[in-house]
């Protein structure tokens, strides 16, 4: 780990607050409803470059995702291709 990212997260722990992205204060009754438990993405999403949040999907739901846009894109490139076709018959 780089001396940037140790100096980062000792900041968020002595700073004692929600950081986007980052930290999250939480406390002991929102630990509990997550059985105890202290992985980092259930508390805390992580925001992208241009803004938007990850999600917490899980990769069979990811995929279907992906799967369903990929027909819908071929779907569309269908209509092109009859538009076209329309065009140069036509």
């Amino acid at each position: 780990m780089k001396p940037e990212h140790q100096e980062r997260i000792l900041a968020a722990y002595r700073d004692f607050t929600d950081e986007e992205g980052f930290a999250k204060v939480v406390t002991v009754e929102e630990v509990r409803q997550q059985d105890y438990s202290l992985s980092i993405p259930l508390y805390v999403r992580r925001v992208l470059e241009n803004g938007t949040e990850t999600d917490n999907r899980s990769l069979p739901e990811l995929w279907s995702d992906w799967q369903e846009s990929g027909r819908e894109f071929w779907r569309q490139m269908d209509e092109v291709v009859e538009m076209l076709d329309g065009l140069v018959q036509g």
